[in-house]
């Protein structure tokens, strides 16, 4: 939710339904992500071919904020040609 929105009872209700278990299990099928809710089932063939890292790539938030712009801008440069 937003700071200041002008209705934030109902941005509070579109959030608990997208957290809710049966929006979650929608997910991967439909938007090819990963459900935030851990205890949703993902589909077999998520299981099979699209298994959850066990040791991810991170960075920490302070690098992003350093680099953000530069690496934005590169991927730019060579999606633009």
């Amino acid at each position: 939710m937003l700071t200041g929105a002008k209705n934030p009872a109902a941005a509070r209700k579109v959030v608990d339904w997208m957290l809710s278990s049966q929006f979650q299990a929608q997910i991967p099928e439909n938007m090819y992500v990963y459900p935030v809710d851990k205890k949703v089932k993902l589909p077999a063939t998520w299981e099979k071919y699209a298994p959850v890292a066990k040791d991810p790539a991170t960075l920490a938030p302070a690098d992003i904020s350093a680099n953000r712009e530069a690496w934005v801008s590169s991927w730019s440069d060579l999606m633009e040609g």
